[in-house]
């Protein structure tokens, strides 16, 4: 039984008592108990007693809100080759992702409210985790006729998205974002000019070295500005997707600047990688956006810094190791990420002193969070257990095969990382997480 596929040993705590922690939000960090008591947090203090509760003692480990991922692929329905419901899920407990937003370019693509509904129900019967189904914007992705937003709000819906395409009509676009800001809908794009991504693999000063066809900045850029413009136009607010390049976080700056709301969200592999680090052939470095040079990973950076980028989200994309396997123009595009997200974004980010552990508790929680109208998960009295308890000790080396996503297309691989969730509170349910991903370093 491959990792994939293996159930996480949840078990049902009534009181619970995590002993000895250091409690790390946004605003700051103490040394601290928390209780648990029914799913809710009962008191956040030093030398808590709890008789009859469950302890755990977490000495030396720190203890976090739960993280919200407002960007998953979970290709279900309609392709267990590459991920399911079941396993995707899993591997975001493993993350310590208590919130998990799914994108629609699932077959059938999920612009009904049937199918929203469908996933929210089984997701519940057998995993703590929220799923938010993030449902079309359009019809069958098709471009042209909306989605049913009230009804797939109704049903469940989280979001709308058309990501791994735009939104190619301004009309549409505009329309999409009015009806959208009406319900209270958050509507994430994919800023891409196809015309100018042209159907490429690598960005296209990496091009000729990779043998392969490439995308130019521009095709984010022009789609970035054309979207917050027309954003700007509607007065409505939008969320870009995975902004990877210079000039897309200078557009995103200066609309906020203006008093747009626009947010963006940045992912992992684009804080750590450029497209130096893609070995010749390797297509699991596929993704769009493309990796870059090592200045728009700075820019990405200094946008989070600034208050620009306000959500890491994965951008996770799995695909079935036998079509990752092709030449880098054949290979579909993207890569997994859901159990490695925290470790690489403190790696890169906080282990380098380029910014604080808070500041990334903010843009793994409270950012995503506001950006989808829900509650953010808090370590405060009186809210839901949703809580992680992380490990920065120790350094592991991630080995896809054995990572919880049934696919295997991961740019992090055999790299050290120095953070790992070791366990994870929802509501009255406890997960010491097994070290599936990790092996010693």
């Amino acid at each position: 039984m491959s990792a994939g596929t293996e159930p996480l040993p949840w078990t049902e705590r009534e009181l619970l008592l995590l002993r000895g922690g250091t409690v790390v939000t946004a605003r700051g960090r103490e040394l601290a108990d928390v209780l648990v008591r029914g799913g809710t947090i009962e008191r956040v203090g030093p030398g808590l007693e709890a008789p009859g509760a469950h302890v755990e003692d977490v000495a030396g480990l720190l203890l976090t809100p739960g993280f919200v991922d407002l960007h998953v692929h979970l290709r279900d329905p309609g392709d267990p080759e590459s991920e399911t419901l079941e396993s995707g899920l899993c591997a975001a407990a493993a993350g310590g992702i208590h919130h998990v937003f799914c994108m629609a370019n699932t077959d059938p693509v999920n612009d009904a409210p049937e199918i929203t509904g469908a996933l929210c129900e089984r997701a519940r019967a057998f995993s703590p985790i929220q799923l938010h189904p993030v449902a079309a914007v359009t019809r069958g992705l098709c471009g042209d006729a909306l989605s049913p937003f009230r009804d797939l709000r109704a049903a469940g819906a989280g979001g709308l998205s058309n990501d791994g395409l735009p939104v190619e009509s301004p009309r549409v676009l505009g329309d999409a974002l009015e009806q959208a800001h009406a319900l209270g809908l958050p509507l994430m794009v994919h800023a891409e000019d196809r015309g100018l991504a042209a159907g490429g693999s690598v960005d296209a000063r990496v091009a000729e070295r990779l043998g392969a066809r490439g995308i130019p900045v521009e095709a984010e850029d022009v789609g970035t500005a054309r979207d917050v413009a027309v954003a700007l136009e509607r007065g409505a607010p939008l969320h870009v997707c995975h902004v990877s390049t210079q000039g897309s976080v200078e557009i995103v700056r200066g609309a906020r600047r203006e008093g747009a709301s626009v947010t963006a969200e940045a992912t992992p592999h684009h804080l750590w990688l450029t497209y130096d680090d893609i070995p010749e052939g390797d297509a699991d470095f596929k993704m769009n956006p493309p990796l870059r040079a090592a200045s728009d990973v700075d820019a990405v950076i200094a946008g989070i810094l600034d208050g620009t980028v306000t959500c890491i989200a994965t951008d996770h994309a799995p695909h079935a190791p036998a079509r990752k396997a092709r030449a880098l123009d054949e290979a579909p595009l993207g890569a997994i990420g859901l159990e490695t997200s925290f470790a690489v974004a403190h790696t890169a980010l906080v282990a380098t002193g380029r910014l604080p552990l808070e500041r990334l508790i903010h843009l793994c929680v409270d950012g995503p969070a506001a950006v989808a109208g829900i509650d953010a998960p808090a370590l405060a009295p009186g809210a839901p257990a949703q809580i992680n308890v992380v490990d920065t000790r120790e350094e592991w080396t991630v080995d896809p095969g054995r990572l919880r996503s049934r696919s295997r297309n991961c740019p992090f691989k055999g790299r050290s990382v120095g953070a790992r969730v070791v366990g994870m509170v929802c509501g009255t349910r406890w997960l010491r997480v097994p070290e599936a991903g990790a092996t010693a370093s």
